[in-house]
C-alpha cells in the first residue's frame, strides 16, 4: 500500500510542479511588473495601500481559481493510474484529496510569504491581509470541489443544482465573515477564526471527504452513469454543436467544400457556441445587472457616460477572453488525442497544402467575424435596454461632453484589432502541434516584454540622463518594429516559396497593410503629420503587420503539422 501511494504521489507531483511554478510566478511577479511599469511611467501607486480590500479579494479569487486548476490538472492526469491500484477506493480517494489539499496549502503559503517579503510590512499584512481564515475556507472548497468532480461522473440535473447550491452557500458564508453585522453594515476584515467557524469548516470537510470517497468508489466500480434526462439533453446539445441535420437535402459537394463544412461542424461551430454565445451572454448579464442596479446617487458609477463606458470596457475584456478561448477550442479540433498528430480527416484530405490552408484559414476568419458581430449585437442590445429604462437622456446626456459615436468607434476598432490579433496569432502557434514550440514562443514573448520594460527602467534609475533615455527608447522601438516587420515579411516569403499562398494574397495583404497604417495614422493624429513621430509611425505599422501575419503563418503551421 505504501508503494502504491508513493507512486500516486510521484505521478501527482510530476504533473503539478510546472503549473504550480507558473501559478506562483504569475501571482508574485504580476504585481511586481505592475509596480515597475508604474515607476517607469511615473504613475503614483501610493493610493493602493489605502484600498487593500479590493486587491485582497481579487487575490483570493484569482489564487483560488489558479490553484484549483493546477490541482485539478494533476488529478485528471493520475486518475487512470489510481483506478488500478490494488488498495481500497477509500484509501485512494483520501490520498488524492490529501495531495490536492497539501498542494493548495503549500502554494498559498509560498505566495503569501513572498508577498510578506516583497510588498507588505509585517503589521500591514497581519492587519489587512489575514491568511488563516481564507486558507481554511480554501481547504474546505478543495474537498467540496473534489466531491463535485467525482459526483458529476454520473451527472444529473439534481446533482448539478445541489453542486451549484453548495458552492453558492459556501461563498455566501465566506462573505458573511467579512460582514458579521449584515451586508448593509461596515466591512470588517476576518482576522480571527472563532471556534464555531473552525468547527463548521471541519464538518464541511468531513462531509465532503466521506461523500467524495463514496462517489469515487462508484466511479471506480464502473456504476457511474448519467440520468436519462441528462442523457437526452446531452444528445440535443451534441446535435446543436455538431450542426448535424438529417432532414437536409443531400447535394454533391466538391472535396474542398465538403471539408470546409465538416471542419466547421466539427470544430468551428463549437468555438462559436462556447466562446461566443456563452461568454457573450455572460457579458450581457453583467451589463444588464449594471443597468438594473444603476443609481445616479450612488458613490460608484452614477453618471450615464460612465455606465456606457463600463458597457464597452466589459465587452472589450470579454471579447479578448473569448478570442483566446476560441483559439484553444480550435486547437482541440485540429489535433488527435494527445496532440501526437493532426486529425486524420484533415491530414488525409485529398487537397494540396495550399488549398487546405486556405480552406481552414477562411473558416477561422468566418468564426472570428461571427463572434465579433455577436458581441457587437449584444452591446447594442445593452444600450437599447438602457434607452428603454431611462429614455433618451441615457444615450444623449451631454452633446458637448460625450460623443457616443466616437466612443463606439474607438472601442470597436480596439476590440476588433485585439480580438483578431490575439486569436489569429495564437492559432498560428497552436496549430503547429508542437509543445516545445508553444513554450519557446511564450518564453520569447515574455523575455521580449521584460526586456522592453526593464531596460529603460534600469537605465533611468542608474544613469538618469533624459537624453540618453529618450534615444534608448527610440532604439528599442525601432528594434522591436524591425523584428515584427521582418518576422511578418519572412513568414510571407516562406509561405510563398512553399506555394502555400498565391502572389495575389501577398500583394493584397501588402496593400491592405499600407492602407490600414495610413488610415490609423491619420485617425490618431488628424491635425498634423509630424516628421519627428516617424518612429511611432513605424511602430504602429509593425503592430498592424501582425494583423496580417496569420494569413501566412496559419498555412505554414498547417503544412508543418500535416507533414511532421
Amino acid at each position: 500500500m505504501t508503494t502504491a501511494l508513493y507512486v500516486t504521489t510521484k505521478q501527482f507531483c510530476k504533473r503539478a510542479w510546472l503549473g504550480a511554478l507558473l501559478a506562483v510566478g504569475i501571482l508574485v511577479l504580476g504585481p511586481l511588473f505592475f509596480m515597475l511599469l508604474s515607476r517607469m511611467l511615473a504613475v503614483s501607486v501610493g493610493h493602493l495601500a489605502d484600498n487593500l480590500r479590493g486587491y485582497y479579494f481579487a487575490y483570493q479569487l484569482i489564487s483560488l481559481v489558479v490553484f484549483l486548476t493546477v490541482a485539478l490538472h494533476a488529478l485528471t492526469g493520475c486518475q487512470q493510474l489510481c483506478r488500478g491500484l490494488p488498495i481500497s477506493s477509500r484509501a485512494i480517494a483520501s490520498w488524492m484529496m490529501l495531495s490536492m489539499v497539501g498542494l493548495v496549502v503549500v502554494l498559498q503559503l509560498v505566495t503569501n510569504g513572498a508577498y510578506r517579503l516583497l510588498y507588505f510590512e509585517t503589521e500591514t499584512l497581519t492587519r489587512n491581509w489575514p491568511v488563516l481564515g481564507s486558507l481554511l475556507f480554501m481547504i474546505a472548497l478543495t474537498l467540496v470541489g473534489n466531491l463535485i468532480y467525482w459526483s458529476l461522473k454520473s451527472p444529473s440535473f439534481s446533482r448539478v443544482l445541489f453542486s451549484v447550491g453548495l458552492i453558492g452557500g459556501l461563498f455566501t458564508w465566506f462573505l458573511t465573515r467579512y460582514y458579521p453585522h449584515g451586508f448593509q453594515k461596515p466591512f470588517v476584515m476576518w482576522q480571527q477564526v472563532t471556534l464555531g467557524e473552525f468547527i463548521t469548516l471541519q464538518l464541511v470537510c468531513l462531509g465532503a471527504w466521506y461523500q467524495g470517497t463514496r462517489e469515487f468508489a462508484r466511479f471506480r466500480a464502473g456504476t457511474a452513469a448519467p440520468s436519462q434526462t441528462w442523457f437526452r439533453v446531452e444528445q440535443l446539445w451534441s446535435n446543436l454543436i455538431s450542426g448535424s441535420d438529417t432532414h437536409g437535402l443531400l447535394l454533391p459537394l466538391s472535396s474542398r467544400t465538403a471539408l470546409a463544412k465538416y471542419h466547421w461542424r466539427h470544430t468551428c461551430q463549437r468555438a462559436v457556441v462556447m466562446g461566443g454565445v456563452v461568454l457573450g451572454l455572460a457579458v450581457l448579464l453583467i451589463n444588464v445587472q449594471s443597468t438594473i442596479s444603476f443609481d445616479r446617487h450612488s458613490p460608484g458609477i452614477n453618471d450615464f457616460p460612465e455606465l456606457i463606458e463600463s458597457y464597452f470596457g466589459m465587452t472589450l475584456l470579454f471579447s479578448w477572453i473569448a478570442s483566446v478561448f476560441m483559439a484553444a477550442l480550435l486547437m482541440r479540433g485540429m489535433h488527435a488525442a494527445g496532440r501526437t498528430s493532426m486529425n486524420s480527416f484533415l491530414a488525409k484530405a485529398p487537397l494540396s497544402d495550399r488549398i487546405l490552408g486556405a480552406t481552414l484559414t477562411r473558416n477561422v476568419v468566418k468564426t472570428y467575424v461571427t463572434v465579433f458581430l455577436l458581441f457587437e449585437v449584444l452591446l447594442l442590445l445593452t444600450c437599447l435596454l438602457l434607452y428603454l429604462m431611462h429614455g433618451r437622456e441615457a444615450l444623449q446626456p451631454d452633446a458637448h461632453r460625450f460623443d457616443w459615436f466616437r466612443l463606439w468607434l474607438n472601442y470597436t476598432l480596439v476590440m476588433l484589432i485585439g480580438f483578431w490579433f490575439f486569436g489569429a496569432n495564437l492559432i498560428s502557434i497552436l496549430w503547429t502541434g508542437r509543445t516545445w514550440f508553444y513554450w519557446t514562443m511564450l518564453a520569447l514573448c515574455a523575455a521580449g516584454f521584460l526586456f522592453f520594460v526593464g531596460v529603460p527602467m534600469v537605465s533611468r534609475e542608474l544613469i538618469g540622463n533624459y537624453v540618453f533615455h529618450h534615444y534608448l527608447m527610440l532604439v528599442l522601438i525601432l528594434f522591436y518594429s524591425l523584428l515584427m516587420l521582418g518576422g511578418t515579411a519572412f513568414a510571407y516569403r516562406s509561405a510563398a516559396k512553399k506555394m502555400l499562398i498565391t502572389p495575389r494574397t501577398v500583394w493584397t495583404a501588402l496593400v491592405c497593410w499600407m492602407l490600414c497604417t495610413i488610415t490609423a495614422w491619420v485617425y490618431l493624429y488628424p491635425d498634423r503629420v509630424d516628421i519627428n513621430r516617424i518612429a511611432e509611425l513605424i511602430f504602429l505599422g509593425a503592430i498592424l503587420s501582425l494583423l496580417f501575419a496569420p494569413f501566412a503563418t496559419i498555412p505554414l503551421a498547417i503544412s508543418w503539422n500535416r507533414h511532421r
